[in-house]
């Protein structure tokens, strides 16, 4: 559970489960997805979500078809 936190924490806090997951992964610690997933939700640890651009629609565009 502890490296789970470090490993968020060393993200600035914006890894979610999948990348926290691979992270002991690749040193070759066993853990499964599903109890990193579990153990992140129990902590109240969430990835930051990107933020996308809201697409609009173009004034003329939209009374030129009808």
């Amino acid at each position: 559970m502890d490296k789970i936190r470090k490993i968020h924490q060393a993200s600035r806090e914006t890894y979610g489960s999948p990348r926290v997951y691979k992270a002991p992964k690749n040193q070759g610690i066993a853990i499964g997805k599903k109890r990193v997933e579990r153990l992140m939700r129990s902590q109240g640890l969430q990835g930051a979500c990107s933020q996308s651009d809201s697409a609009t629609t173009r004034f003329e565009t939209f009374y030129r078809a009808r």
